[in-house]
């Protein structure tokens, strides 16, 4: 026997709309399951430093320590030191200045020297893990990728990040 469910969906606008589900498709199993999941987390969390903004204690190799905010000379002389930054597509790795436009430095070009950085870095990892529900009991670090230099004007349009190591789940 085939029925037809009609269910209405209501936008933040207060419009509706129907759609018809087919309830021998299983897809409209998949979709009642995952409406029952209850998770004790956010989907994205953000904040500020609440007026504590702690220095990296930036340095780069062939400039020494370098002060934020940088200063238009420093800027120039880092981005002469970084790559402009590829994205991936697929399995491929390429460059598309209209996708993004930015630069790179690799980690083992420069280095993290304050340690109140580092200890400040696991407060808010330890947050970002509360916000999104990830269970107590797993261990979640902050890793440093990569440093990008945007300078005015520089862009990435809008993405999903793939994983650049097993469990990633944030940038």
């Amino acid at each position: 026997r085939d029925m037809q469910v009609r269910r209405t969906h209501t936008s933040s606008a207060e419009e509706s709309s129907e759609e018809e589900y087919d309830i021998d498709d299983p897809r409209q199993e998949i979709i009642e399951i995952l409406e029952e999941v209850e998770s004790p987390g956010t989907f994205v969390v953000g904040g500020s430093c609440d007026g504590k903004l702690i220095m990296p204690g930036l340095e780069v190799e062939g400039m020494g320590p370098i002060g934020l905010p940088l200063s238009p000379n420093i800027a120039k002389d880092l981005v002469k030191r970084c790559e402009q930054a590829p994205f991936g597509r697929g399995s491929k790795t390429i460059v598309d200045k209209t996708v993004r436009n930015t630069f790179q430095l690799e980690p083992e070009h420069f280095k993290i020297t304050n340690p109140s950085w580092t200890k400040e870095l696991g407060s808010l990892t330890k947050q970002a893990c509360q916000d999104l529900g990830v269970e107590a009991h797993l261990k979640v670090e902050a890793r440093i990728y990569k440093l990008l230099v945007y300078e005015e004007g520089s862009f990435f349009a809008p993405h999903r990040d793939s994983e650049k190591e097993e469990g990633m789940f944030g940038t």
